[in-house]
C-alpha cells in the first residue's frame, strides 16, 4: 500500500453520551457474534475503557476466550513499540519515519523465527529484511521493516532475543511498563524477535498498558 499525500478535515462532534453509546457497542458485538455464518460461534473478547478503567466489555462465542486470555496480538504490538520508544528518548525528526511508516525499510517479506534464540538483529538480517528503498522515503508503506530497523538502530534492542538467553524482550518491555517480576498472562511475553507483530499478551494487561499512555504514566 503507498500512499502520498493525505487531507484531514475538521469535524463537528456531539458531546458523547456514555451510557447510550455504550449500550450500542454491547448490542453491537452481540449482533455481530449472532451473524457470523463463516465461524459461527468463534470466541471473541471486546472492551471499552478510560484512563480509569474498564466501561463495557463482553465475552462472545463459545466462552473460551476472555479478558485473561494471552493470544498473539500481532500488529497491536506497534503500540507497545511506540511507548518504548518515547520513554527511553525525546523523539526527533529522524524517529518519525520508523513509527509512521515512511522510512524506505519497507522490504520485510516475513516473519522472523519463532522462540528459539534468534535476535532482533539476526531476524533483521534475513533476506532483503533490512535493504532500504530511498525511492520510498516519506512515503507511507505498511511493512514491518521500519520498527525492526529501528529496534536495532535506535532503540538499542538488537540483540536482544524473544524468549531465551538474556537479554529477552519481555524484560525490557515489563520493566517499563511496570510488569517486571509478573508471571503468566500478566506480562509482555513475545513470540518472535519482530517488533512490529511479536508481542504474546492479554487484555487484561495490555488495556492497563493503554490507561498508563491516557492518563500521562507513559511519555507517548
Amino acid at each position: 500500500m503507498k500512499i502520498t499525500s493525505s487531507l484531514i478535515m475538521p469535524v463537528a462532534r456531539r458531546p458523547i453520551i456514555y451510557s447510550s453509546s455504550l449500550a450500542a457497542a454491547t448490542a453491537n458485538a452481540q449482533a455481530a457474534a449472532a451473524a457470523d455464518t463463516q465461524s459461527p460461534g468463534s470466541p471473541f473478547y471486546w472492551e471499552i475503557g478510560n484512563k480509569t478503567g474498564k466501561l463495557a466489555s463482553g465475552i462472545m462465542g463459545d466462552g473460551s476466550i476472555d479478558n485473561t486470555t494471552a493470544l498473539n496480538i500481532a500488529s497491536a504490538s506497534k503500540w507497545l513499540v511506540g511507548a518504548y520508544a518515547a520513554q527511553h528518548h525525546t523523539l526527533t525528526s529522524t524517529d518519525y519515519p520508523f513509527l509512521t511508516m515512511t522510512s524506505g525499510y519497507k522490504n520485510m517479506g516475513g516473519q522472523c523465527t519463532a522462540g528459539g534464540s534468534q535476535t532482533v538483529d539476526g531476524c533483521l538480517a534475513t533476506g532483503t529484511y533490512n535493504v532500504h528503498s530511498p525511492a520510498y522515503d516519506g512515503v507511507f508503506f505498511y511493512n514491518s521493516g521500519h520498527f525492526e530497523h529501528y529496534a536495532s538502530a535506535s532503540l538499542g534492542l538488537g540483540t536482544y532475543h524473544a524468549t531465551i538467553n538474556a537479554p529477552t524482550l519481555r524484560t525490557a518491555f515489563d520493566t517499563m511498563f511496570g510488569l517486571a517480576g509478573v508471571a503468566g498472562a500478566s506480562s509482555v511475553q513475545w513470540t518472535q524477535p519482530m517488533l512490529a507483530g511479536g508481542a504474546f499478551t492479554a487484555a487484561d494487561t495490555y488495556t492497563a498498558i493503554l490507561r498508563k499512555i491516557l492518563d500521562g504514566t507513559l511519555a507517548i
